[in-house]
């Protein structure tokens, strides 16, 4: 008995999915909105947190260009910037 009870604790240890990565709330999806159209960005496929910073996929400006972005946490200013 003690042994499955111990067998359980380290399962669910491991099954236990990381908490640094998840979509944006509401208010945080407005201010990231509001962040990257003010920088020129027109759309955008997915926002997720990867760490401390927030990872935007496929932002595409107004020629069209498509950038992987990273913005910061704290004040959603972009950190780091890739083209596609």
């Amino acid at each position: 008995m003690k042994r499955s009870i111990m067998l359980l604790g380290l399962v669910s240890l491991v099954a236990v999915p990381a908490l640094a990565d998840r979509g944006p709330s509401k208010k945080e999806t407005g201010a990231i909105a509001h962040a990257l159209i003010a920088d020129g960005y027109i759309g955008w496929d997915r926002i997720e947190r990867d760490g401390g910073d927030w990872k935007v996929t496929d932002a595409r400006d107004r020629d069209g260009t498509s950038y992987r972005l990273r913005l910061s946490r704290s004040d959603y200013d972009i950190v780091a910037r890739s083209r596609y």
